[in-house]
């Protein structure tokens, strides 16, 4: 009888622990479901359920010596499916609302000498039933007018192909408070280069329709760890970190700014909101918007 190779039977070995560990994650994620369903009544409020919810996790959690982050995404998304209901979305975040396309008319503001902005202009006019375009004479006019409540949006250049995230024009959504809403890339065909342009508005918007999402937000933290458990959460509920940046704050010793970009889909939006909503409630949110 031939001798098995030792390498191999190490690699059965492996696989076979590691069919075992994805067994058990199942079992527990099974569970933790079940548990949620069983604590929370018919006529449970969703702030009471999600009171719950925390503090559930973080008995988890002192009893864990390890990350939590498949138990926390397990316990959010069985909180989306037991509350789908739209109102949920606001609970999250108070300053939300919903666009309906059927029934709001808005004022545009962009600046009329940048052909990109013009473009954006067209791209961005089918979220709305009728639309007011308010030509301006610089970027900077656009946040004004905003600001004033002479418009209620604004298109302003965020991000392209050659320089990367425009810090220029994020200090400018942080100067005048504004948050991006829709974002769509225009390409010129001059310089080669694509620009993704930016909807801003004083509050965060929900746009409805069939669209890809993202939300984007900085915090600031002196633990490493923070980043690595909100990317694991991220990753257990099938969110795609888009972008990651980290900068230090001259005012603080060890402490840093790190912004982030996430991909969202029909699936895990609610769910991930709601994570946010109840471990990450210091975060600074520039955007969650739909890309047209």
């Amino acid at each position: 009888m031939m001798k098995r190779d030792q390498s191999d039977v190490q690699i059965e070995n492996l696989l076979r622990l590691h069919r075992d560990f994805l067994s058990i994650r199942e079992e527990e994620r099974i569970f933790l479901k079940s548990y949620l369903s069983a604590v929370i009544t018919p006529d449970m409020t969703f702030d009471r359920a999600t009171k719950l919810l925390v503090n559930g996790y973080k008995r988890i959690k002192a009893a864990s010596s390890g990350s939590c982050a498949t138990q926390a995404a397990t316990l959010c998304q069985a909180l989306a499916e037991l509350f789908p209901q739209t109102s949920t979305l606001a609970k999250c975040f108070s300053s939300a609302l919903r666009i309906h396309r059927s029934d709001l008319h808005f004022k545009i503001s962009f600046w009329s000498a940048n052909p990109l902005s013009l473009n954006a202009l067209e791209r961005f006019s089918p979220l709305f039933h009728s639309i007011t375009p308010i030509a301006t004479e610089s970027f900077s006019e656009t946040c004004e007018r905003i600001v004033n409540g002479a418009s209620d949006f604004g298109i302003l250049p965020i991000e392209n192909t050659t320089d990367g995230r425009l810090s220029a024009f994020y200090r400018m959504l942080d100067r005048y408070e504004l948050k991006i809403c829709a974002v769509c890339d225009i390409e010129d065909a001059e310089t080669d280069m694509t620009t993704r342009m930016a909807l801003v508005t004083r509050r965060l918007y929900f746009c409805e329709g069939p669209f890809r999402r993202h939300i984007e937000f900085s915090y600031v933290t002196t633990e490493a760890d923070v980043k690595l458990d909100l990317i694991d959460v991220a990753y257990a509920m099938g969110v795609s970190l888009t972008n990651l940046s980290s900068s230090p704050l001259s005012y603080r010793t060890n402490a840093h700014v790190e912004t982030v970009r996430f991909s969202l889909s029909e699936n895990n939006t609610l769910p991930f909101l709601i994570y946010l909503h109840n471990f990450c409630e210091d975060i600074n949110i520039s955007g969650f918007y739909v890309q047209i």
